[in-house]
């Protein structure tokens, strides 16, 4: 070889190698088991990344080859999309943290002791719990507000139950906000016994005395949203559906976003109220890097565990009750109809199986002619078997929440009798029929943890195994069902499919690396994030 070819050769080998590893990305991660999620379901070592989206994933050797930039060593961690829970309440969950936290409260006097200490501290105007559950006590019924009000009997006391639709108020809040035995109102409840008013308001009913409670400041708010936010970074949760705000919360997450201190996306669904209706109506949808309004929540009826959720047939432990609508469906068909003119998604609460039927073709009626409008049930709790196919029908999507079912068991087949209790949670069937199932927690009503998510999916069981076996176990996920519901099923149920939901290319670099594996889930394991990253920037690690 003459010198001057083999100066040619060096050259172009030069050439060849820095084209061959030439392209610049900002972050590599490598030494993975990356969970795409894509149309194939690809499993992968290694992902680049520029500009907040994904360049390319492959195996280990090619994108190290073909990649330059900042590299992380993921150590064979599990890595998934971030994850979505597609029905919660974050301002409810920072409320919470501003009031008294009755959660896991074993009776009426271990409520009583923690208010005591709550109003020791903070001696606030209005007394306010919220989380508290009969279900736990050894008395299961409903409370009265006998103890209440011995106890505080010149302050207002007003305690939320754990599903926000049930109060127990005492007798001073009652006569401040005129409410007695003889008060009524349409799609709730001010329940009255032998001795006169129990101090128990379901629903609507709550509006009376709700009014009592002072505003928060806005300060207090945002400091509470971001301690929230932070809580849902830990187990890797990157967005959130909202399930209801106002117009006055939305402006919250506005100047939070504004002011560089929103980091997850949040997709709110607005009350259709008068000024979020107008507001709706003359902005339409709002996109920004963290907020996404394009959407209604209704709640037409109540919770089960408080008796409030409409059935078709009476409760099996209380025969002269159907529960009820919190709207006629007169009213809800209104929505639909400006929901359907605006572009809007309509989400309805619907938990008895009177009233997923009764949305459910009145959704079909509706939107009979558009074929991808994506309208969503949430919660579905109670769908008889012969609805299940309404949703295929109509084109509506299921929004459940795994919790709820191994959370209600202990009082399910009270409430509906063994029959009707085989038609609840029937996730399986849900997905079967209408191939999509978007997951969520309905936080602060359940933890916000989505790994009690998926141990309630897929085993039916509680964190500590309960029960065993599993709770109508045939009903139940496989795991890559459940996480789809949590990434991939959400972001379409949310519009978002094409830039959040899967790790692929052009889409959003925005993943969780966790510390433990999913693969083997038979046996509940705690698991959290050991990284977050959204848009190719990491907004959480775990020291």
């Amino acid at each position: 070889m003459s010198m001057r070819n083999f100066w040619l050769f060096v050259c172009v080998g030069l050439m060849f190698v820095s084209c061959f590893k030439g392209k610049e990305a900002d972050l590599i991660i490598h030494n993975a088991q990356i969970f795409s999620f894509n149309l194939h379901g690809d499993v992968f070592e290694a992902m680049a990344i520029k500009d907040g989206k994904i360049l390319e994933l492959g195996s280990e050797r090619e994108i190290l080859n073909k990649y330059r930039g900042k590299s992380i060593n993921a150590e064979k961690k599990e890595i998934y999309p971030g994850f979505y829970d597609a029905h919660a309440h974050i301002f409810g969950l920072a409320e919470k943290k501003l009031s008294c936290d009755l959660t896991g409260s074993r009776s009426l006097q271990e409520v009583i002791n923690r208010l005591e200490r709550f109003d020791a501290q903070y001696n606030p105007k209005v007394l306010v719990g919220k989380g508290w559950d009969q279900s736990l006590w050894v008395n299961s019924e409903l409370p009265t507000n006998e103890l209440l009000n011995q106890t505080f009997p010149d302050k207002s006391v007003l305690l939320f139950r754990v599903d926000g639709h049930a109060m127990l108020a005492n007798q001073f809040a009652l006569n401040k906000a005129n409410v007695t035995a003889n008060t009524t109102i349409l799609g709730g409840e001010v329940q009255v016994d032998e001795n006169g008013i129990t101090g128990i308001l379901l629903d609507n009913a709550m509006d009376f005395l709700s009014s009592l409670i002072p505003a928060k400041s806005k300060n207090s708010l945002k400091k509470a949203l971001i301690e929230c936010q932070e809580d849902l970074l830990q187990f890797g949760i990157t967005h959130i559906h909202e399930a209801g705000i106002t117009l006055d919360q939305l402006e919250v997450l506005q100047e939070l976003e504004s002011e560089g201190k929103l980091k997850i996306t949040i997709y709110a669904m607005l009350f259709p109220e008068k000024k979020e209706l107008e507001f709706a109506k003359s902005k339409g949808i709002l996109r920004t890097p963290h907020l996404h309004v394009r959407s209604f929540k209704i709640v037409a009826d109540g919770a089960l565990g408080s008796r409030g959720a409409c059935l078709t047939s009476p409760y099996h432990d209380m025969a002269h009750s159907h529960g009820f609508l919190l709207k006629s469906m007169n009213e809800i068909e209104a929505i639909a109809n400006v929901a359907k003119e605006i572009g809007y998604q309509l989400n309805v609460h619907c938990i008895g199986d009177s009233t997923n039927r009764s949305v459910l073709k009145l959704m079909a009626k509706v939107m009979h002619d558009v074929p991808d409008h994506r309208w969503r049930i949430e919660h579905a709790q109670i769908v008889h078997p012969d609805d299940i196919q309404l949703f295929k029908d109509a084109r509506v999507i299921p929004s459940v929440q795994p919790t709820h079912a191994v959370s209600d068991m202990r009082f399910v087949q009270k409430r509906l009798g063994t029959e009707r209790e085989k038609w609840a949670y029937a996730y399986k069937s849900l997905l079967n029929t209408n191939g999509i199932i978007a997951l969520g927690t309905d936080f602060p009503v359940e933890d916000i943890n989505p790994f009690h998510t998926i141990e309630a999916a897929v085993n039916r069981k509680n964190p500590i195994g309960d029960p065993q076996g599993g709770y109508l176990k045939k009903e139940g996920l496989t795991l890559d069902e459940c996480l789809k519901g949590m990434t991939l099923w959400a972001a379409i149920a949310s519009f978002e499919e094409n830039e959040q939901g899967s790790l692929e290319p052009y889409k959003d670099a925005t993943f969780v690396i966790l510390h433990n594996p999913l693969r083997d889930v038979e046996n509940y394991t705690m698991n959290y994030a050991k990284q977050v990253y959204l848009r190719g920037q990491r907004v959480y690690q775990f020291d």
